[in-house]
């Protein structure tokens, strides 16, 4: 008998945990339940109404996020606990609120009761009415002049995005403007990019005063914009919406600009350069992004108006798409930046020919002064013709590419003069000219024996020149180089 007794009051005891097991679950799910409704009501908030956010394509991807998984929810949370106010505060009657909740689920009737569905449609008529007010603004500019033509075809993109979401929301409900929407972004398409044909790259500043030389100062800043990429850096904000890699640069400005000055003294310790950049990205290979750009040195004491730059961002309402056709190395970031290393190989080039030259005729000197290299005096000596053909060989090409591929006349008119005037007197003109059967060779060459004659008695002080011209651009080069 006593067995049994002891036996039904176990029975009763595990009864009664499991029913305090239960308890406890269904106590936690009921302010599990409740905490995420409260969440839900919160991340509701974008949705609630038309002002309350932008809708891009990111507001639209989070509203069908927020519906697909809010709506089974509201479904099971009014099944368990009711779907009126009397139900709700009865079934949350007694439990105090999980940590940091501060209203109550009867509180909250209006999201559990809402229509998904039908909220759904109202977004895509939100949508809908962008579209249509981007698309008027398109209709407006029927003749726009060249520099809006960029802004009609983005009208017209812009409005194509916004039917295009409202057709993913509620199939048909700018189906016809969609395809107006279409027709528009085509036509614009073709009229801008027929303006982007007459859009040509425009090289370097023929005003630029320097100091430095365009050329290294375009491959530096494509260097900090390439470095500042890799690095995860960004510059002042990119206007276009894609991905942007470095592929030119050209000098804009002038001169240096000071950018800011020490207080007392007025002393500048840091200086801009204006550079024009154009990007590449990932939507469209044939469109290049370009920038009016301050680049900037380090902020110091005693700053020198040079390289390296430090960092740098873009001018406000300074941009413009171009074909990337119009861009120098055709799109190709490496080819940009070999434009640089390819100019500095020039340059090392036509300054060790330059030096060469200026020893060859300059020989007397430099025997006195260092005998020891008479050899290379003996070399030199026994090559000048060919010195002089190579000389003004590269200056003509140097000459050449700053005048019509970089539109930069000045840059390097000094050593290139300097090397073509020397270059002249080392040459054998006269028989170049006797061996000549075209008349009119034969007249240009004439006349070149005549420059070269009146520059013959001044060949010793180009020598000179050459030699110091020289000397300073393998230093730069080198230093670029390093």
């Amino acid at each position: 008998m006593e067995h049994r007794k002891i036996f039904s009051v176990g029975c009763i005891l595990a009864f009664l945990s499991i029913l305090f097991f239960y308890a406890q679950a269904a106590y936690a799910d009921k302010l599990a339940d409740w905490e995420k409704l409260v969440q839900f009501n919160g991340s509701y908030a974008p949705f609630r109404s038309a002002s309350a956010a932008t809708h891009d394509a990111k507001f639209v991807s989070e509203w069908k996020k927020w519906h697909d998984e809010f709506t089974p929810f509201s479904q099971k949370f009014k099944k368990k606990y009711g779907a009126t106010q009397e139900a709700l505060t009865k079934s949350f009657d007694g439990l105090d609120a999980p940590d940091g909740v501060y209203v109550r689920p009867a509180h909250l009737l209006d999201l559990l009761t809402l229509d998904t569905d039908a909220q759904q449609k109202v977004i895509a008529g939100w949508l809908k009415k962008e579209g249509d007010e981007i698309y008027g603004r398109w209709e407006a500019l029927k003749n726009p002049s060249k520099e809006k033509l960029e802004l009609r075809a983005d009208y017209a993109k812009r409005a194509l995005n916004k039917y295009v979401s409202a057709e993913e929301l509620s199939p048909g409900v700018a189906d016809a403007a969609k395809a107006k929407a279409k027709k528009a972004v085509k036509e614009s398409d073709a009229l801008f990019k027929e303006a982007m044909e007459n859009i040509k790259w425009p090289g370097h500043n023929p005003d630029f005063r320097g100091p430095g030389d365009p050329d290294v100062l375009a491959a530096e800043a494509l260097q900090l914009l390439l470095k500042m990429k890799k690095e995860g850096k960004q510059w002042s904000k990119p206007e276009y919406d894609d991905e942007h890699i470095p592929v030119a640069a050209c000098v804009s400005g002038s001169k240096w600009e000071v950018y800011k000055k020490e207080p007392l003294t007025q002393k500048p310790t840091q200086y801009s350069m204006k550079i024009f950049v154009a990007f590449k990205g990932t939507l469209d290979p044939d469109i290049a992004y370009g920038y009016h750009m301050f680049f900037y040195t380090d902020e110091k004491s005693g700053v020198k108006m040079a390289p390296p730059f430090y960092y740098c961002n873009s001018q406000q309402y300074a941009k413009f798409k171009m074909l990337m056709d119009n861009v120098p190395g055709g799109g190709s970031g490496a080819g940009a930046t070999s434009a640089g290393g390819m100019a500095i190989v020039l340059r090392l080039l036509l300054a060790f020919l330059l030096v060469a030259c200026g020893i060859a005729v300059w020989e007397a000197f430099f025997r006195d002064k260092l005998p020891q290299l008479s050899s290379l005096y003996d070399m030199l000596s026994g090559k000048k013709e060919i010195l002089g053909y190579a000389l003004m060989a590269v200056a003509v090409f140097s000459l050449f590419r700053t005048v019509f591929f970089l539109f930069s006349p000045l840059a390097d008119l000094l050593p290139q003069l300097v090397a073509l005037a020397l270059g002249l007197t080392l040459v054998s003109v006269e028989n170049v000219a006797q061996r000549s059967k075209n008349e009119k060779m034969q007249i240009g060459l004439s006349w070149l024996e005549k420059v070269k004659n009146s520059l013959k008695p001044h060949q010793v002080l180009l020598g000179q020149i050459a030699v110091a011209l020289g000397i300073v651009h393998l230093v730069l080069g080198c230093v670029t180089f390093i």
